[in-house]
């Protein structure tokens, strides 16, 4: 019955696996489109583990790499790799527990609300009584029998607020110790109420000891119990100005997977380790352990890591030396700045720009004086068209802009020389010749 969800992501996968993408392109994919599938059927039906077994190795084989004849190395558990990334994961959703949420969640709601659906449950399943007082039938749902199956973990993770008392005595989690069903032997009544053990302003504690033991009744202070404290996060390399394939090299070596010669022998793979890096006869995971996490930022340990597999691949090394000497003799980086227009005159600087080509366009510009003050500003969407149309009518405009300004002595700029050769040439496309129609730009 469920066979046809394993074929459904067998299928996405065919397209994208023997294609040219680095991890990070196949972990945004995993992320964002995979774990997006399939979520809803899970929500009203119980998939059997068999199957979410099968999508999730699926996911962890095209995540870390598959060949046409096998797959790749799993450099971590696909355990791990489902944590979120404040606690060392990649944040990939695990179908498990996907599943397993969705089963909570109509859990909490079977206990917290009250409307139509958890009346019609309450009365086909409990008999009106509390949920945790039902004892399974063998008739019951398989969507039935797995909300029951978490309703425990759910009923240890929610604190019921006493208030009026309509809570259930036994049943309710409104003690910071527990339910009080789990310590008792015999039940008399399952739909006692808290206010049902509560007289005239007071607890009726004859009724209580009859109920529970002497400490509980003892004990009048409601403690909390101290909630868990995440992992240290080590998700400073998830920083949204690095490239997703940085911040997955840059996870890899922080949790030693990346694929050098150590971490490959421990996988059942014999070799002879050299560092390709130091040029030294040692293991490899010693000088990359320890230039991954004595070099920041990121986007350095990310050249250091390009280098290291440029020698291991392609036999191109170079030392500190080398390096030295190609910083010494590198062409001097060129300075770009602005320039001030003569005194009296004013500079448009304009620019174009087309999202594809053709495509949606936009463009716009700036007038400053000689003193480099702005006189006036303008930015507008063109809608459909090329880059060399819009890199011209934000020329066009922004001359029309001068005008209306009255501003005559005028120079202009644009990073377009196509569009610059069609002006000083009086030579453009006939399509172009429409934005100058109406207008004497030149007057």
């Amino acid at each position: 019955m469920f066979e046809y969800l394993v074929e459904k992501v067998r299928k996405k996968i065919a397209g994208w696996k023997f294609r040219l993408l680095s991890q990070g392109g196949r972990l945004i994919l995993v992320k964002h489109v995979l774990s997006s599938m399939s979520i809803h059927l899970m929500s009203v039906m119980n998939v059997p583990g068999s199957i979410l077994s099968r999508i999730n190795s699926l996911l962890a084989n095209f995540l870390w790499g598959e060949t046409k004849n096998k797959r790749k190395l799993h450099w971590m558990s696909w355990k791990k790799v489902c944590k979120p990334t404040k606690e060392g994961g990649l944040g990939i959703r695990d179908f498990k527990k996907v599943q397993k949420s969705l089963q909570m969640k109509f859990a909490f709601r079977l206990i917290a609300t009250n409307n139509l659906w958890t009346d019609f449950f309450r009365a086909k399943y409990s008999r009106n009584a509390h949920v945790l007082a039902h004892n399974k039938r063998p008739t019951d749902s398989r969507f039935w029998k797995s909300i029951i199956s978490v309703l425990p973990e759910v009923m240890d993770n929610v604190k019921v607020l006493v208030r009026g008392g309509n809570a259930s005595f036994w049943f309710d989690r409104w003690l910071s110790s527990g339910l009080l069903s789990v310590g008792a032997y015999d039940i008399a009544n399952l739909k006692l109420r808290i206010s049902d053990c509560w007289i005239n302003n007071s607890w009726n504690t004859d009724l209580l000891r009859e109920l529970v033991d002497a400490d509980t009744v003892a004990d009048g202070k409601m403690v909390s119990r101290s909630k868990g404290q995440l992992l240290p996060g080590n998700g400073w390399f998830w920083h949204n100005c690095l490239l997703t394939r940085i911040s997955m090299c840059m996870w890899r070596s922080w949790f030693n997977s990346l694929a050098v010669d150590d971490r490959i022998q421990h996988k059942g793979v014999s070799l002879t380790s050299a560092c390709d890096c130091c040029l030294r006869r040692q293991t490899e995971k010693v000088s990359i352990k320890g230039t991954v996490i004595g070099v920041i930022p990121c986007l350095i340990t990310w050249c250091l890591w390009k280098r290291r597999c440029k020698a291991r691949m392609e036999g191109k090394t170079e030392n500190a030396d080398q390096l030295q000497c190609q910083n010494i003799i590198s062409r001097p980086g060129r300075i770009v700045k602005w320039s001030r227009p003569p005194e009296g005159w004013f500079k448009l600087n304009c620019d174009g720009s087309c999202r594809g080509n053709p495509g949606n366009t936009g463009g716009g510009g700036i007038i400053r004086d000689s003193h480099g003050l702005v006189k006036g500003a303008f930015s507008t969407y063109y809608e459909y068209g090329t880059n060399n149309s819009a890199e011209l009518k934000a020329i066009v405009e922004g001359v029309r802009l001068c005008k209306r300004l009255h501003m005559n002595n005028i120079i202009i700029e644009s990073d377009s020389k196509i569009v610059v050769d069609w002006i000083r040439k009086r030579k453009c496309t006939l399509c172009s010749l429409a934005l100058f129609r109406g207008d004497d730009l030149c007057a």
